[in-house]
């Protein structure tokens, strides 16, 4: 074989690679979770999503996104020790994505579904039920060991979460800290004020808005 074809070769592998490499890199499982999402699959985001979100069947990501609930039960899981992150921006919507051990998954996306199985993800659907008014199914969001009234909240407490979640929205799938059970995301424009998170069987649960 001469140098000439040996080179060609060579340079013919890398391209494989890096082709390999991109159909399967960040922009394209975002792309792939954006499709997915639109086409209401819950299979495919369930096959694309981080492993400490997704259960062994799709049935909450079926019930978030087809039928338009708000999910909150089923049992979570642990998922793999992260490796990277990545952000990806397409339009509007923001996707933020990890390397595991098995390729890149989707950990948060502001194209939804919501759902509470990771503490960026809680985030986003609590920042989505104060946009519909949705205070009862926020009051979910809340550790099992915090006792919150029946009784409905005063309009200047609900005032204020509205303003929480404007300050909120500009931190949409914005990595938290997390540590072992527990998770915070600091934020303001002095970034004094923390939005501190409670894992809970794989369920993340808002301990702190501030």
């Amino acid at each position: 074989m001469t140098g000439f074809c040996r080179l060609f070769i060579g340079c013919l592998v890398l391209l494989v690679l890096v082709l390999c490499g991109c159909a399967t890199g960040p922009s394209a499982l975002a792309q792939k979770y954006n499709q997915a999402v639109r086409s209401g699959d819950a299979h495919a985001i369930c096959a694309l999503l981080e492993d400490s979100q997704c259960s062994t069947d799709s049935s909450f990501i079926d019930n978030a996104l087809v039928r338009k609930q708000v999910n909150l039960t089923g049992e979570g899981r642990r998922g793999q020790e992260t490796h990277a992150s990545a952000t990806v921006s397409i339009g509007n919507n923001q996707y933020l994505m990890v390397e595991q051990s098995n390729g890149w998954r989707m950990q948060c996306s502001t194209i939804g579904p919501y759902h509470d199985r990771s503490p960026e993800a809680t985030l986003l659907l609590a920042l989505h039920l104060i946009e519909t008014n949705n205070f009862t199914a926020l009051r979910r969001l809340a550790p099992q060991n915090l006792e919150i009234a029946d009784a409905p909240w005063p309009e200047s407490f609900t005032e204020s979460l509205i303003d929480w979640a404007g300050a909120l929205s500009a931190h949409a799938c914005q990595p938290f800290r997390i540590d072992r059970n527990h998770a915070e995301l600091t934020y303001g424009e002095d970034g004094r004020q923390t939005v501190k998170m409670l894992n809970e069987n794989g369920h993340w649960r808002i301990e702190e808005l501030w």
